[in-house]
């Protein structure tokens, strides 16, 4: 059984109409070119956090590019990454002085951190 044959008929047939017409389409192409880099970005952002201490990972490759992605996509607008901004920057203060192998890694966090700071205007909020 079909579930567009549950619904009442007229909505079936608006469902329908929709489907068949170019407007549809659009919206797509324009969700999928400016909404779902943004979703794409919060469920990358969640895979930073480290297991150990519930903080991100600032010595992996991953936490890395990661913020180099969000750099490109997010345009300082969106609303819901407080915590995230937070624990990063907490994280970045407290292991300024670590060096060893993720340093490199480090260094490109920070640099992509502080133009993210730039487009969503983040104070410090830990001193």
């Amino acid at each position: 059984m079909n579930r567009l044959e549950l619904l009442p008929k007229e909505i079936s047939n608006y469902i329908y109409f929709l489907r068949d017409t170019n407007a549809i389409i659009k919206i797509q192409k324009r969700w999928h070119k400016y909404q779902a880099p943004k979703i794409i970005a919060m469920t990358l952002a969640s895979g930073c956090y480290s297991l150990i201490d519930s903080m991100p990972d600032i010595s992996s490759p991953h936490t890395a590019n990661v913020i180099e992605y969000m750099v490109n996509v997010l345009s300082g607008r969106e609303e819901g990454w407080d915590s995230f901004f937070i624990d990063m920057e907490q994280v970045l203060w407290r292991d300024e002085y670590m060096g060893g192998p993720g340093a490199i890694y480090y260094d490109r966090i920070e640099s992509g951190f502080m133009k993210i700071k730039t487009k969503f205007m983040v104070t410090p909020s830990y001193y």
